[in-house]
């Protein structure tokens, strides 16, 4: 969920700051930017790794970040490609709203997601402590 925000807000941001000419600029921005936004997330994620840069582990951690994040890259490529196009329509910025819901939908996912994830990791503590106690009869 938090590379649907990240995606999400790129996205929201290159609506503001590209001011394309022509419909090539649109495709070139929609295609090139969440392609740089997913390499620089893979590779701040690779160097930011606790055990330090380990083949295996770093190649693991690649693919599952790819996997997780190719698909908000992909529907933020659409969505720029959509925003810039009715930018070059209506010659000025037009709020997006219906883009911003989505980003707040989406923060709202990510503030879900994390709460959930520490919940389970707090109850799978609890729980491995109650098993690894011996138990008296």
């Amino acid at each position: 969920m938090k590379y649907y925000f990240i995606f999400l807000l790129i996205s929201f941001l290159c609506t503001f700051v590209i001011k394309p000419n022509s419909k090539s600029q649109i495709w070139i921005s929609a295609i090139l930017i969440p392609l740089i936004c997913m390499i620089v997330i893979i590779c701040f994620a690779i160097l930011s790794h606790k055990q330090g840069i380990i083949p295996l582990s770093a190649g693991y951690i690649t693919g599952s970040l790819l996997a997780q994040a190719i698909i908000p890259a992909i529907i933020s490529g659409i969505v720029i490609n959509f925003q810039l196009k009715k930018k070059i329509i209506n010659n000025k910025v037009v709020f997006p709203k219906t883009l911003f819901i989505f980003l707040i939908i989406s923060l709202a996912g990510v503030f879900a997601e994390q709460i959930l994830e520490n919940r389970s990791k707090k109850f799978t503590e609890e729980f491995m402590k109650i098993y690894q106690e011996p138990h008296s009869n």
